[in-house]
């Protein structure tokens, strides 16, 4: 069965949640029930799902419906990719997707990192770290090296502007973090009762206009909270 929203809007839809919950396959069903458009998929997974997902349980998925652009955990990759799709894709009726989205904001760090420190953020922090006198000074130094305004700009720049400029359907997939006390009023508000709120940049909730936590409870129950 084909399904159509009667809505002329286009869905701008955010899915987070655990391992195992099914958002792949929540990503490729809704192609398997649509009759129109193609899914732009940005898949920097390291368990490559969408391939395996295509030959096995969706192989009846056309596959001139699908493109699976498959990048490493690279800000270079992924901001290639998605400026490949918003030229290439057919607003109209395509889909673009962008699974996982959370990693996106550790890369444009690692990227800067790079760039300004020569080093990889992960060798940075642990060198920063060690070189500390005490936890306070360590994160003033910290928040210093990284520069956050240009991290931030960067990050509107190459992820947020071209998603804007996007006018079709488009999904992204994030990991699960929990909530916690150091969260603003809103982020409370929205994803305090569930526990769990999507990883990354902390506005990305702000993109879509839909975000629903994917979960599982006992064996082959799947529950969709918006």
């Amino acid at each position: 069965m084909k399904i159509q929203s009667p809505h002329r809007f286009k869905e701008r839809i955010l899915l987070f949640g655990g391992g195992g919950v099914g958002k792949t396959t929540a990503v490729l069903s809704i192609l398997r029930h649509t009759d129109k458009g193609k899914a732009w998929i940005i898949d920097n997974d390291y368990s490559y799902a969408y391939s395996r997902a295509l030959y096995t349980e969706f192989s009846d998925i056309d596959p001139d419906r699908v493109e699976v652009i498959e990048v490493d955990a690279d800000w270079d990759e992924c901001v290639e990719a998605l400026a490949r799709v918003i030229t290439e894709g057919d607003p109209e009726h395509d889909w673009l997707v962008i699974d996982p989205f959370s990693p996106l904001w550790d890369y444009v760090q690692s990227w800067m990192s790079t760039k300004v420190h020569s080093a990889d953020l992960d060798e940075y922090v642990v060198n920063l770290r060690a070189e500390s006198a005490d936890i306070k000074s360590f994160n003033k130094e910290l928040s210093e090296a990284m520069n956050w305004p240009v991290v931030n700009r960067v990050w509107t720049d190459k992820v947020l502007k071209p998603l804007r400029k996007w006018k079709g359907h488009m999904l992204l997939v994030c990991e699960a973090q929990q909530t916690g006390k150091k969260d603003d009023e809103e982020l409370k508000d929205l994803f305090g009762h569930l526990g769990l709120k999507p990883a990354g940049q902390k506005r990305n909730h702000h993109i879509a206009s839909s975000n629903i936590l994917l979960s599982k409870s006992g064996h082959g129950e799947y529950r969709m909270t918006t």
